[in-house]
């Protein structure tokens, strides 16, 4: 799901793939969205 948004697919289409509604596929990526990348030196 997470790559799907990435490249640039619409919540819509998104949803539709996985049979859901668009705002429950926007509150699940808010969860799964990657943080900063912190570098350890």
């Amino acid at each position: 799901m997470w790559e799907r948004w990435r490249t640039g697919e619409s919540l819509q289409q998104i949803a539709q793939l996985f049979d859901r509604n668009h705002s429950s596929v926007q509150r699940i990526l808010a969860e799964v969205t990657p943080g900063k990348a912190y570098r350890l030196s």
